[in-house]
């Protein structure tokens, strides 16, 4: 399973946890602390849902066609009730809910290419 920012954690789930050192201590702490009111500075990087819409330039093209600002990785596809893992030849629809992780401005240049129409608005590539 994927998680993203609606999953909930029980007692017993196995995580796999990308992080730099000293990171994925903090996090540990985290997870077994009481505390868990969130905790971000304005640009920290976070998970983010971004929905493609209807009309998007990004409507059946791939994500190694679509530039992604660095800083920022995707890491699902929501389709309907189907979670993908993606990879660069992973096809993208209107309607598709993208989840990403990374900082503030990476996340917004992102989201403006995925939901940029053909009419008047900047070409994905």
């Amino acid at each position: 399973m994927v998680p993203d920012g609606n999953t909930r954690l029980r007692g017993g789930d196995v995580l796999a946890v990308f992080a730099r050192s000293g990171s994925r201590e903090q996090f540990e702490r985290r997870l077994r602390s009481d505390d868990t009111a969130e905790v971000f500075a304005d640009d920290a990087a976070r998970f983010s849902d971004i929905e493609i819409p209807p009309g998007s330039v990004a409507d059946g093209r791939l994500i190694k066609e679509i530039p992604i600002p660095g800083g920022c990785t995707i890491v699902s596809v929501r389709r309907g009730p189907e979670v993908v893992v993606p990879n660069g030849n992973t096809e993208l629809h209107s309607g598709d809910v993208v989840t990403v992780f990374s900082a503030r401005g990476p996340r917004s240049q992102l989201a403006e290419r995925l939901r940029a129409t053909a009419g008047g608005q900047p070409p994905v590539a």
